[in-house]
């Protein structure tokens, strides 16, 4: 009831913001998600690896019963189920955008005492360790769209080789009916010719729509192959571009040690902060293009933020 309550509260919320002051105020929570996590990181390091693959894996799970395994009347397929689970990720990154003063954060330190006192023992959590928590599991819901999405086209396939089917043994029914039916009928009677026509047109009208349903299926497998191939070929390119953040950050790190030796000794820096313009642009760029294509917020690019850190 309190979560439900809250998903209520949310719609509200953003629906009066929408109305009020437009979308970029409504959605400003979600944009805040990615520098709340990035503080959170920098004051855990090391033990954010672990929350971040414990809120994921969950996440992962959740959304996979949800597509496989849950059962909703209003539900035709593993796409119409896994919409809950992007409404499930919606509202935690926005939870995590708004704030550490929310409920999400609240039941997190209440559920950390109480577990101290189960254990009798202190459990060092703070609101850090529940953000980082909380945004590996809302990635994680996250992880499994492309794989649902494709499940989508494999369901879609079996439409129309399932009519097929129908439509087949509906052809043999006939055949044999009229092989059999022949064999005793009049053929000098005028009916007879009359009814073979019509035989005839039924059977052309069958074996046309059994072609119809083959083209179908052909279609949705090429329109499967070329999905398949834009997210592999989309997924290779952010890879790219977060290979390329991580170099600039790495350059731009020792190019600022160098800076803070070479500079106290009253040396020649200019080409130096030069370079350092040169690679702050060069990260703002990536920056927007990763957030714009939604991968500073997930898993692949903690990874980067890792070997950063390192």
């Amino acid at each position: 009831m309190a979560v439900s309550g809250h998903c209520f509260y949310l719609r509200q919320t953003v629906l009066f913001l929408l109305r009020e002051e437009g979308w970029a105020k409504a959605l400003q929570p979600i944009k805040d998600m990615v520098p709340e996590f990035k503080k959170a990181y920098e004051a855990l390091r090391e033990k954010s690896y672990a929350l971040l693959l414990a809120g994921g894996g969950v996440g992962l799970i959740i959304a996979n019963n949800f597509a496989n395994y849950s059962r909703f009347p209003e539900a035709r397929n593993k796409i119409d189920k896994y919409f809950v689970v992007l409404l499930i990720s919606f509202a935690v990154s926005y939870l995590i955008g708004e704030g550490k003063k929310t409920w999400l954060f609240k039941f997190a330190r209440l559920a950390s005492k109480d577990l101290s006192r189960l254990l009798q023992r202190k459990i060092p959590y703070t609101d850090d360790h529940g953000l980082v928590l909380f945004t590996g599991f809302a990635v994680g819901l996250l992880l499994d769209a492309p794989l649902i999405l494709l499940e989508g086209y494999t369901e879609a396939e079996k439409m129309p080789e399932a009519e097929k089917s129908k439509l087949l043994a509906e052809l043999a029914s006939i055949k044999k009916q009229w092989d059999e039916g022949e064999k005793t009928a009049d053929k000098s009677d005028p009916g007879y010719k009359i009814l073979k026509n019509q035989y005839e047109e039924h059977i052309k009208y069958l074996e046309n729509s059994i072609q119809q349903k083959d083209y179908e299926k052909y279609l949705l497998q090429v329109d499967k192959a070329q999905k398949e191939a834009e997210l592999e070929a989309q997924s290779q390119w952010v890879k790219q571009r977060q290979v390329d953040y991580i170099a600039v950050k790495e350059e731009k790190a020792l190019l600022e040690a160098a800076l803070k030796g070479y500079g106290s000794r009253n040396n020649d820096v200019k080409n130096i902060e030069e370079r350092l313009k040169q690679l702050a642009e060069r990260e703002r760029e990536l920056t927007q293009t990763l957030s714009a294509h939604n991968a500073m917020n997930v898993m692949s690019s903690f990874a980067a933020c890792i070997i950063c850190s390192m």
